[in-house]
């Protein structure tokens, strides 16, 4: 982990983001006395989140991967502030996030596409500098010096602050985008699919700009992200999330050399190799289950090739597979099974 104190390890840095038994529920509701009429029909619920527990630490660059429909961006706009649970506690730098104690300030979220979260009708001197003024952190006369230090801070020319955002690039755009969450000086940020909408070329820069950054100020990141050759390049601990579950946890290196869990094998077996010339690629067979009527036991156990019948009827807990290594796959308890799982590191 890279930080300034480089003295401190990561497991004696202070917590910043401690979840605990997360769960998020969207839907149900609607009128009992319509329903027993039959005018109406229960809503359904939508379990998107699913006993989440996750603690990141002052420093960490922690990247959050799944398939859409997995529950990452929830997570993460929980973690944000952006969107309360519906059971479980959530602590941002030992608080629970509130407008009170202001913890919204030190937790700042970048979304994937920057036209839609940039407001067409502010100029960017506003889309930047508004937030730091309302909250104290500059004032009038010393806000247009402010707005233009956050703009040399992401790579852009502080002339530009008097346009608008549909006169630049998707790149410049997210640049701009990330100079707003900048302004507000957060300690800790949640980046959501932020390179998803981007050029290559221009990933690169994104997150050589977030590498950057985190050394410049000290931050800590909540990475989420599809694309897992950019988890590789910048994140240092990764996690993976299938249907509302985090079903591993381990430090980046220990990750890609050598995963655990099936489902995890399947998506590293598929992420483009220009080593291996020749090599077919498909998809993962089958398609996420329904939030709203998630399987029982292991929700992965539907589309996995080695699962049996405690696979379909008792969840898997997170376990410790090897030093800070967590994995929640019942073939850990079996070390035949295990065997019969390696070669799901090159095949799916």
């Amino acid at each position: 982990m890279t930080s300034k104190n480089h003295d401190i390890s990561a497991e004696q840095q202070p917590i910043v983001l401690q979840m605990q038994n997360i769960e998020k529920r969207f839907g149900g509701g609607g009128s009992a006395l319509t329903e027993r009429m039959g005018l109406s029909r229960p809503r359904p619920v939508v379990h998107a989140l699913d006993g989440v527990n996750l603690t990141i630490r002052a420093g960490e660059f922690v990247g959050l991967v799944g398939e859409s429909g997995s529950g990452k961006s929830t997570l993460g706009r929980i973690a944000a502030g952006l969107m309360a649970p519906s059971s479980g506690d959530v602590k941002v730098y030992d608080k629970a996030p509130s407008r009170e104690n202001k913890t919204h300030l030190d937790v700042q979220m970048i979304f994937q596409d920057p036209q839609a979260s940039l407001n067409p009708r502010k100029r960017i001197d506003k889309a930047v500098g508004e937030a730091p003024l309302i909250h104290g952190l500059t004032n009038r006369a010393g806000l247009d010096e402010y707005v233009s230090a956050q703009l040399r801070r992401v790579g852009l020319d502080p002339a530009i602050r008097t346009r608008f955002p549909h006169q630049f690039s998707g790149g410049q755009r997210q640049r701009i985008s990330i100079a707003r969450a900048l302004a507000l000086n957060p300690r800790f940020l949640v980046c959501d699919e932020s390179i998803a909408a981007l050029d290559v070329s221009i990933q690169a820069q994104i997150l050589n700009l977030f590498m950057d950054l985190r050394e410049e100020l000290d931050l800590t990141y909540l990475f989420i992200s599809h694309d897992l050759r950019a988890v590789r390049h910048v994140c240092d601990r990764v996690l993976i999330m299938y249907l509302g579950r985090v079903v591993e946890d381990a430090p980046a290196k220990e990750f890609f050399a050598r995963p655990n869990h099936p489902y995890t094998k399947m998506l590293l077996s598929e992420v483009p190799d220009l080593s291996q010339r020749g090599k077919a690629y498909s998809a993962i067979k089958g398609e996420i289950p329904s939030p709203i009527n998630p399987p029982k036991g292991c929700h992965f156990h539907p589309r996995c090739p080695l699962a049996f019948d405690k696979c379909r009827l008792e969840r898997p807990a997170l376990k410790q597979v090897g030093e800070q290594h967590l994995s929640a796959c019942h073939l850990n308890d079996n070390p035949s099974f295990i065997d019969k799982a390696a070669p799901l590191e090159l095949t799916a």
